[in-house]
């Protein structure tokens, strides 16, 4: 079933994970890049549903954790659980740069839908610490395809400067610190 209106816990979720790679490259590195990075990731869902009524709380079913590459700067995929309403992510992909420390860019593969027709269709976008580019779909050919070669193969054009954002949005980044501090608070 498709929502109007993006969850609450979906998308907190989705700017915290941002947050904490654009933040902090080298802790985000360390803490996804552990043995233990799935369950990091798991608190992470359970700090994003924290302050939210029970009704609007959302299982952690489907979320995942795959991690490439070095430990010390490795490529990170995020998969949430299932997207059901525009503006949330299929998949988030936290790529390293070339410096020391660590700095990433940031992707995401979100469900949208086509603004007359209301078909859906699918948008990469990419944020850093002040603003939200849409690149929208990932290929022309296949608007709805929220594939992972789709989306590498887009952020790829993206890197190499053969994509041009068709719109770019202001956004203030969120730390999920607090939310993990009082999450941790209501475990002891």
């Amino acid at each position: 079933m498709e929502l109007d209106v993006p969850r609450a816990a979906h998308q907190r979720f989705k700017w915290y994970v941002i947050g904490e790679a654009l933040l902090d490259g080298p802790g985000f590195a360390a803490k996804y890049g552990a043995p233990d990075g799935v369950d990091q990731l798991h608190e992470l869902w359970a700090a994003a549903n924290l302050e939210l009524p029970a009704e609007e709380r959302l299982s952690s079913e489907g979320l995942g954790l795959e991690v490439l590459g070095d430990r010390a700067a490795p490529i990170v995929f995020v998969m949430p659980p299932p997207p059901r309403a525009r503006n949330e992510a299929f998949t988030i992909a936290l790529i390293p740069g070339t410096g020391t420390p660590v700095r990433y860019r940031a992707f995401a593969i979100e469900r949208a839908v086509y603004p007359r027709s209301g078909e859906p269709l699918v948008f990469v976008v990419e944020t850093d610490r002040n603003r939200r580019r849409n690149f929208g779909p990932p290929n022309d050919e296949a608007a709805s395809d929220a594939s992972r070669a789709a989306f590498v193969a887009a952020i790829l054009e993206i890197c190499d400067g053969k994509r041009a954002p068709l719109g770019v949005t202001g956004i203030e980044l969120i730390d999920p610190a607090p939310d993990l501090q009082r999450l941790r608070a209501t475990r002891n």
